[in-house]
């Protein structure tokens, strides 16, 4: 559907080369020239991939502090040395462990959300 559309059951589309939905608009601009129905499965199949790739990153996030909590610990019970680290992770583990003892003393945290 070309059709400029205003009305709430419409939202506005851009497409990749290939003719699939790329990005999304609640308004027609010239970015988004095309109205899409809310409920069109092309729609609902974008949205679902948004949400699917947003958990992702999510777990991602969740997985990388198992992890370097899992380093702390092994550190604090003598299994591994930072400096058994390559230099790249050393600095970056000590940055995460100064930044969230910089959080803890100025606010309450609990697994890095806010509280």
């Amino acid at each position: 559907m070309t059709t400029k559309q205003s009305d709430a059951s419409h939202v506005y589309i851009r497409r990749g080369n290939k003719g699939e939905i790329v990005s999304l608009s609640l308004q027609d601009d010239p970015q988004h020239p095309e109205a899409i129905l809310r409920e069109a499965d092309e729609l609902q199949d974008f949205l679902q991939q948004i949400a699917s790739t947003s958990n992702l990153a999510r777990s991602d996030q969740d997985m990388a502090r198992v992890l370097e909590d899992l380093i702390e610990i092994l550190i604090d019970k003598d299994v591994l040395r930072i400096t058994d680290l390559p230099e790249a992770a050393q600095s970056k583990l000590l940055h995460r462990r100064r930044m969230r003892t910089s959080l803890s003393g100025s606010m309450l945290i609990d697994d890095e959300r806010l509280i």
